[in-house]
This record gives structure tokens, C-alpha cells and sequence, in this order.
């Protein structure tokens, strides 16, 4: 959900591992010496990628796409935690980064980094264009699809590992009613692991939803499931993918989330 175009002679662009979430990336040496020849920079914005504080310091005339200008955000209850200390939290965003996880906000994503390119090459503005309508209406059906299946379930209560789902779940009309963690890396207290078993027991949650990219979802998932008795589904928010990613790997993991 992020990259940058390299100045070089024949235009470059740089994306950082596809096992990597962007909340959690650290930047290696390598990385931003690239990062520090960019003209461009394509960030999701909202406090998801740390790293680019550092990089900007580097290299602070590079034009800077943030993806999630004209999405409709949801308010945070937590901070975004900062991973040079993970036993620290900071307050870099009071808003949910995760836009990406909603279809409906992706479209919106696209129209902006299609407007910012168009505006910055206007030599391949009808390029950049074409193609960016093209993603619209290919998002747009996978909209569709998360529309039609919203009302096949039954119980519309559900508890996520962090707030990566808020933005998918306002779309398919779910509740979620509680985290077991506030953010990745931190780990809950005893008094914080009870109020969440507290309501997911009060709230008859249907799921707990666990994500690829961090280990110990799954380990407290469990946990949690054998004191309440409610299913682990694991679903992908698309912060991580396995092997390099290919023209529709959004919609692919996606639809994988939707499948029964």
C-alpha cells in the first residue's frame, strides 16, 4: 500500500516486501538510500507507515501521494504503536489507518493516485487515467460481492485480533465489539484479556478474527476461544501476501475473506 517511483534513466519503482505490514516495516539501509532518490512517494498515510518519517527527513522534496486523502475515516481508540520501542506507544494517528480494508475506500484510493500522477506526468495522464477507471470498475465488483454477501449472516457481532476490519466491517454492517490487543506488538494485561473475554461473552460474537501477519493473533485467539467457546476464522486485511504480488491480488485476498 505504499512505494515510490526512483528517478533513474528509464523510471523505476520500489516496493517494500510483500510479507511486510506496513505498520510493522522497518526500513533497512538499503531502503532508504532508495527511498532518498525518489520523486514520488505513495503512501496510504494516516500514521501506517512509520518508517517514512525517516526517509522524509532524508529526502524531503519528494512529492508525496497519500492515498487516503479522500477516505471516509473512522476515529481510533487506540495509538499506532512505534516500532523503534515496542514497549512504547505514541499517539501518531487518533484516526484508523486501514482503509485499504474496504473496498469502498480502496475506489477512493485509486481516483486519488490517479488525479496525482495524471497531475504530475501529464504526458501519460490519459495512461494513467485509463488505467486507474479500469482498477475502479474491477473494485467496484468486488464491492459488489461484499454487498451482496453482508446479509447471509446471522449473528453480525465480532471480535478482531487489532482494528484492521473497522472500515470492512462499517460496509458489510458488523459489529466489532472489541480487540484482543490495541495494536500489534503489545501485549495484553491480565485485567485487559478479562474485559475482552467480558465482551465477547456479553456481545454472543460470533468470530474472533485472526490475521496472517501476526503470529501472536493466533496465539491469543486461542486463548480466548477456549474461555468463551466462540470460532477463530483467520481473514487477511491485506497487509501481508505470500510471493510477489500480481495485478488482482487485492481482489483474490479479498474474496478469499468472503468465501464460507
Amino acid at each position: 500500500m505504499w512505494s515510490a517511483r526512483i528517478r533513474t534513466p528509464k523510471s523505476a519503482c520500489w516496493f517494500p516486501p510483500a510479507s511486510a505490514a506496513p505498520t510493522a516495516y522497518s526500513a533497512s539501509a538499503r531502503d532508504l538510500n532508495l527511498l532518498g532518490h525518489a520523486d514520488v512517494i505513495v503512501a496510504n498515510g494516516l500514521g501506517a507507515e512509520q518508517f517514512l518519517e525517516k526517509a522524509l527527513a532524508q529526502k524531503a522534496r519528494a512529492t508525496i501521494i497519500t492515498l487516503s486523502d479522500d477516505c471516509d475515516v473512522i476515529e481510533s481508540q487506540y495509538s499506532i504503536p512505534d516500532h523503534h520501542d515496542h514497549d512504547e506507544h505514541c499517539d501518531h494517528a487518533t484516526i484508523n489507518a486501514h482503509v485499504w480494508v474496504s473496498p469502498t475506500q480502496a475506489i477512493k484510493q485509486v481516483k486519488v493516485l490517479t488525479r496525482e500522477l495524471a497531475r504530475l506526468y501529464p504526458d501519460d495522464a490519459s495512461k494513467y487515467q485509463a488505467n486507474g477507471q479500469a482498477y475502479v470498475e474491477r473494485l467496484k465488483l468486488l464491492r459488489d460481492d461484499c454487498t451482496r454477501a453482508a446479509p447471509s449472516f446471522e449473528r453480525r457481532n465480532i471480535a478482531t485480533f487489532h482494528a484492521a476490519f473497522d472500515y470492512l466491517a462499517r460496509d458489510m454492517n458488523l459489529n466489532v465489539v472489541t480487540t484482543l490487543t490495541t495494536a500489534p506488538g503489545h501485549t495484553p494485561t491480565v485485567a485487559e484479556m478479562a474485559e475482552v473475554i467480558a465482551a465477547i461473552r456479553r456481545n454472543d460474537v460470533a468470530a474472533i478474527i485472526t490475521e496472517p501477519a501476526y503470529a501472536d493473533s493466533n496465539r491469543l485467539a486461542k486463548t480466548v476461544s477456549g474461555e468463551t467457546g466462540v470460532p477463530v476464522v483467520q481473514l487477511n486485511p491485506f497487509n501481508t501476501i505470500t510471493g510477489k504480488p500480481e495485478p488482482g491480488s487485492y481482489e483474490t485476498v479479498m474474496r478469499e475473506n468472503l468465501a464460507p
